[in-house]
C-alpha cells in the first residue's frame, strides 16, 4: 500500500510542476517587471 501511495503522490507532483512551470513562463516578464521596481525603490 505504501508504494501505492507514493505513486499517486508522484503523479499528483508531476502534474503540478508541469502547471507551474507553465505559469512560470507566463509569469517571467511580470516578475522582472517587479524585480526592476523593487530595486528601482529601493536605490
Amino acid at each position: 500500500s505504501d508504494s501505492e501511495d507514493r505513486n499517486s503522490e508522484d503523479g499528483d507532483s508531476e502534474n503540478r510542476n508541469s502547471n507551474d512551470s507553465n505559469s512560470d513562463k507566463k509569469n517571467i516578464p511580470l516578475t522582472i517587471m517587479l524585480k526592476n521596481l523593487y530595486i528601482a525603490t529601493t536605490k
